[in-house]
């Protein structure tokens, strides 16, 4: 069992329906094949069932990540209006994608990929007059 020695990589999880979902490069072998039940391979994500959770997280502790579950997803969301071309890397970095009206939503996985996309065009959910409710994720 491999831990990293530094201080634990904090990895955001957000509760979309009935799944945690997680988008990160976990290294190491033991760690991605304990997680390969839940990785959506066409998403490039990870989605965790809540029963399932806490023992995810216990064991990405033990192996130098932290599992940490974000409570309120507004800042994590930019948007895009329908037809037009999408920041660089935007689908990289989302955990989760849906429409409303005449926009795409992305839930990003962190502040750092917010950033990246509101300074190539996305705009931050809060600075519009949406509002987060997310679409059932589309199951594969």
């Amino acid at each position: 069992m491999s831990v990293r020695e530094s201080e634990p990589e904090r990895v955001n999880a957000f509760l979309v329906g009935d799944r945690y979902l997680f988008r990160h490069y976990f290294e190491g072998e033991a760690v991605f094949d304990r997680l390969k039940p839940y990785y959506e391979h066409q998403e490039y994500r990870f989605a965790v069932p809540p029963r399932r959770f806490d023992q995810i997280r216990a064991f990405l502790g033990d192996h130098g990540y932290r599992l940490r579950v974000v409570e309120d997803p507004e800042p994590y969301v930019v948007v895009v209006r329908k037809y037009r071309s999408h920041p660089e890397n935007v689908f990289k970095a989302s955990v989760h994608q849906w429409s409303i009206r005449n926009h795409n939503c992305f839930l990003l996985r962190d502040a750092a990929s917010v950033e990246h996309a509101v300074g190539r065009g996305a705009t931050r959910i809060a600075d519009t007059d949406l509002s987060v409710s997310f679409a059932e994720p589309e199951r594969s």
